[in-house]
């Protein structure tokens, strides 16, 4: 029987997999789309969106970071239920971004240029 690495646990590799994602849509943003220049909403859009996932790889490292024992218990989280914020966080970025590109789309629908 070979021995190799160790697999890791399924809920390791789910928030790996969060973190990797939220990393990912972070360093290429789709928020700023715009044709004639980035509006006020777009641009608050934008940076609500990149917040909900700069929240999203703090959450799914914290699951995946070793709990301190000097942490008070009040402060204390489950891996699961970190990993569940930062899923959610992820879907409140991407639903953001879509709805600063469907302002965009519907802004240059109505110009002469389009």
């Amino acid at each position: 029987m070979a021995h190799g690495k160790p697999r890791k646990q399924p809920f390791e590799r789910r928030t790996i997999w969060v973190f990797v994602l939220a990393v990912l849509a972070s360093v290429f943003p789709f928020g700023l789309l715009s044709f004639s220049g980035p509006e006020v909403w777009n641009v608050a859009l934008y940076v609500a969106a990149q917040a909900a996932l700069v929240l999203a790889v703090a959450t799914s490292g914290l699951a995946l970071a070793p709990a301190p024992g000097f942490l008070p218990t009040q402060l204390r989280r489950e891996p699961g239920e970190l990993l569940f914020w930062s899923i959610a966080l992820i879907w409140v970025a991407v639903l953001l971004t879509a709805v600063s590109v469907s302002i965009t789309a519907v802004d240059s629908i109505g110009d002469p240029s389009f």
